[in-house]
C-alpha cells in the first residue's frame, strides 16, 4: 500500500509500504561520528547474525572462492548507542523523579489534612483526589520540563476506522482479562504462602459515587496517563527502534500502577497502546481506547451491579454457603433475584458478553499475529544490542525501582493490616 495514497491507519498491513520508505525523521543535533577504534563483542555478534546470505546454494558452488564474510557491521553503531543511552537515561530518570514527587506530595498533603481535618481525610472522594491531582498537576508537566529537548520522532498520522477500533478493543480486553488473571492468581499464591489476605485497592473504586469514578477513571485517568506515557515518553523513545520503545513503555506503563492486580493488565495494553500510536501518530486514538476499555471494565460492572444489588445477594449467597441445609436462605436468595430481575439478567448478560470480546480478541490476535511487523528507523540499533541498551539504561533501572518500592509498600501496608 501506498502511504501517500492513502492516509488512513491499514490494520490488515499495519501500514507497511510496498515500495521503500523514507526513514522516520527524528529531531537530533549533529553528534561526531568518526568510526571508534573498535567494536564491542555483542557488535560483532548482532551483525554476524543479520549478515544476509548474498549467494544461492547453486551460485556458491559455481563462484569461484571468496574470502569469508566480515562480522564487522557495516557502520560504526557506536554513536547511535550513545545517542539512545542519552535519550532513555533521561526519560527514565525523569520518570523516576516524577513518581518520587508525585509520592511526597499526595502523602504530604493527606499528612496535612489528617492532622488539621481528620473528617475530611476519611472521605474518599478526597482521598482519591489526592492521590491523583499532584500527579496530574504537577508532576506530568515535571516530567515534560526534564526531557522536553530529547530527540523525539516525527510519526505520519494515520486515521482509525471504527471497525479497527473495535477490533484493536477487543484484542486489548483479552489481554486485560488474561492480564488480570494472572495477577490475581499470583496474589493468591501470596497470600496461601504468607497467610495475608491482600487486599485489591481498585474495590474502593466501588465506593465511590459512579459520577466521581466515571470522571476519574474514564476522562482524566486516560488523558493524562496517555500523555504522559505516549506523548511525552514514547516519542523520545522510537527514534531508537519501535521493539525496545513499546515493550519497555508497556512495562513502564505497568510498573507505574504500583500493585500486582494491574500490573500484568496494564503492561499489556500499554504495548497495544503504544504499537497504536506508533502506527497512527495520533493520541486521540490510544486515549479513546483507554476510555472504552476502563468504562468497560471500570464503570459499567458497578453501574450493574448497582442495579442488582450485587452486595446484598452477595451476602445472601454466603449465608446460605455456610449453612446449606436452611430453606430460609435459598428463599431469601430467590426473593432478591425476582425484586432485582432486570438488574440480575444485565450482571449474568454482562459477564457473558466479557467472555465472548475477549474470545473474539484471541481469534483476532491469532488470524493477524503475522501483521503485527514493526518498522526500523535510521538510528535504531541491531535488536539484541537495542534491547539491551534500554533495559539495562540505569535511568530506566532507577525508575523501575522506584516503581518497585511501591508494589514492596503495597504489599507491605497490607501484610501489617493483616
Amino acid at each position: 500500500m501506498n502511504n501517500n495514497s492513502n492516509p488512513n491507519f491499514d490494520f490488515y498491513s499495519f501500514n507497511l509500504a510496498k515500495k521503500e520508505e523514507e526513514p522516520a525523521t527524528v529531531q537530533t543535533t549533529p553528534e561526531q561520528t568518526a568510526p571508534a577504534a573498535s567494536f564491542t563483542e555483542e557488535v560483532r555478534e548482532d551483525a554476524a547474525i543479520e549478515q544476509p546470505q548474498l549467494l544461492s546454494e547453486s551460485q556458491a558452488d559455481s563462484a569461484a572462492p571468496q574470502e569469508p564474510l566480515s562480522t564487522e557491521p557495516p557502520h560504526d553503531l557506536e554513536p547511535a548507542r550513545r545517542r539512545m543511552k542519552s535519550s532513555y537515561f533521561r526519560i527514565g530518570l525523569a520518570m523516576a523523579i516524577a513518581t518520587i514527587a508525585w509520592l511526597f506530595i499526595s502523602n504530604g498533603l493527606y499528612a496535612a489534612i489528617s492532622l488539621f481535618s481528620p473528617e475530611l481525610a476519611d472521605n474518599a472522594i478526597v482521598t482519591t483526589l489526592l492521590g491523583s491531582l499532584p500527579l496530574y498537576v504537577v508532576c506530568i508537566p515535571m516530567l515534560f520540563l526534564i526531557i522536553c529537548n530529547v530527540p523525539r520522532v516525527k510519526i505520519e498520522k494515520k486515521k482509525l476506522s471504527f471497525r479497527h477500533f473495535m477490533l484493536l478493543f477487543c484484542m486489548g480486553w483479552a489481554l486485560m482479562m488474561a492480564g488480570s488473571m494472572i495477577g490475581n492468581y499470583l496474589m493468591n499464591i501470596l497470600s496461601t504462602v504468607t497467610g495475608v489476605d491482600f487486599y485489591n485497592h481498585l474495590n474502593d473504586t466501588m465506593d465511590l459515587p459512579v459520577w466521581f469514578s466515571g470522571l476519574l477513571t474514564v476522562v482524566l485517568a486516560p488523558i493524562f496517563e496517555e500523555l504522559m506515557f505516549r506523548k511525552i515518553m514514547l516519542d523520545r523513545m522510537l527514534p531508537h527502534g519501535e521493539l525496545p520503545a513499546i515493550l519497555l513503555g508497556g512495562l513502564l506503563f505497568g510498573a507505574f500502577h504500583g500493585n500486582f492486580y494491574q500490573f500484568f493488565y496494564a503492561a499489556l495494553l500499554g504495548m497495544l497502546l503504544s504499537f497504536l500510536y506508533a502506527r497512527t501518530g495520533k493520541l486521540h486514538h490510544c486515549i479513546l481506547l483507554h476510555m472504552a476499555i476502563n468504562f468497560f471494565g471500570g464503570v459499567l460492572p458497578t453501574i450493574l451491579m448497582n442495579w442488582a444489588d450485587y452486595d446484598t445477594l452477595m451476602v445472601l449467597v454466603n449465608d446460605f454457603l455456610a449453612n446449606i441445609e436452611s430453606v430460609e436462605a435459598i428463599e431469601a436468595i430467590g426473593e432478591h433475584v425476582l425484586a432485582h430481575l432486570p438488574g440480575t439478567l444485565a450482571v449474568f448478560a454482562f459477564v457473558f458478553v466479557q467472555y465472548a470480546l475477549a474470545a473474539l480478541g484471541v481469534v483476532f490476535f491469532i488470524i493477524r499475529r503475522r501483521k503485527f511487523v514493526l518498522k526500523k528507523t535510521e538510528d535504531q540499533l541491531p535488536t539484541r544490542m537495542g534491547l539491551r541498551t534500554a533495559f539495562t539504561n540505569p535511568g530506566i533501572i532507577v525508575a523501575l525501582s522506584v516503581c518497585a518500592f511501591l508494589f514492596i509498600s503495597t504489599l507491605m501496608s497490607a501484610m501489617l493490616v493483616g
